[in-house]
């Protein structure tokens, strides 16, 4: 099952997570605006490809939708299928700096449901996370830092072959993003349990 929880990782959290758009996801917006994101993670002999928009809805409420491919290198001579990964998330922004501060500084619980379809096998993924992040202006207010750091709990079940299992384990996802104007440019780092880690890269518009 751990094999199922490294593909979900690469899915949720590496594309999921980052697009979550709140101070405390590294993603400050306002009300009401919008953020599409595309980005690339590269998972152990593999590289994934993802793309994902959320929606600011209250001051304290985003929600959010994504895809994510995911190709693997041949592994003895063999072509392995990619995977495709859907995902939902949403998240709940509480201030914890007063207003005028220097940074904005907030935490969110955030929560997502991710479904990946590889070869014969399928996925259901819960990531259950409490973020923490930051967004505070540089060079002269000209451009926003955002750090983030994102603890989850991950419930994975697993189906292949008429055979079905679940698995829990815990994980983070940690990253910066650089604002300038409307756009975004930023990279985080993930990892379950025992699993390698994942580096990713992404870009952003907001509107």
């Amino acid at each position: 099952m751990h094999r199922y929880l490294a593909l979900l990782a690469a899915g949720l959290l590496t594309t999921a997570s980052p697009a979550l758009a709140q101070v405390c996801m590294g993603v400050p917006m306002a009300t009401g605006s919008t953020t599409a994101l595309a980005g690339i993670t590269f998972p152990d002999n593999a590289n994934s490809f993802g793309i994902g928009v959320t929606h600011k809805a209250t001051d304290e409420i985003a929600v959010g939708a994504e895809y994510s491919l995911t190709s693997y290198d041949d592994f003895l001579g063999t072509s392995v299928p990619s995977s495709h990964t859907f995902a939902a998330n949403g998240s709940y922004e509480i201030p914890l700096s007063q207003p005028g501060a220097e940074a904005d500084i907030a935490v969110c619980p955030n929560a997502a449901l991710g479904y990946t379809s590889w070869d014969e096998a399928s996925a259901f993924a819960i990531p259950l996370g409490v973020s923490v992040g930051a967004a505070f202006a540089v060079a002269e207010g000209a451009a926003l830092v955002a750090p983030y750091l994102n603890p989850q709990f991950v419930w994975a079940r697993a189906s292949a072959d008429g055979v079905s299992d679940s698995e829990t384990d815990f994980g983070f996802a940690v990253g910066a993003n650089f604002i300038v104007s409307n756009l975004l440019f930023g990279a985080n780092f993930s990892k379950i349990g025992d699993g390698d880690g994942t580096f990713g890269i992404r870009f952003g518009l907001m509107f």
